[in-house]
């Protein structure tokens, strides 16, 4: 039987929709990884050292949601 909602077809989808809500949820920490990577400069250090307090809290409340999922 060919239709749309197969095992398989379900099971991709919810892949795809976790992995969705996972990049859109992620964005602080995925952005904050950019900087941290493109510091330079004489103010490397402070800048990683800033980078780093920021995301703390966000970065913790993320990793909460990987594993309740």
């Amino acid at each position: 039987m060919t239709g749309l909602f197969t095992l398989p077809n379900v099971i991709a989808g919810i892949i795809v929709l976790s992995l969705n809500v996972y990049v859109l949820s992620g964005g602080a920490d995925f952005g904050g990884g950019m900087w941290d990577l493109l510091a330079s400069g004489p103010r490397r250090d402070r800048q990683r050292e800033l980078i780093a307090h920021a995301i703390g809290p966000i970065w913790e409340a993320n990793h909460v949601w990987l594993i309740f999922v």
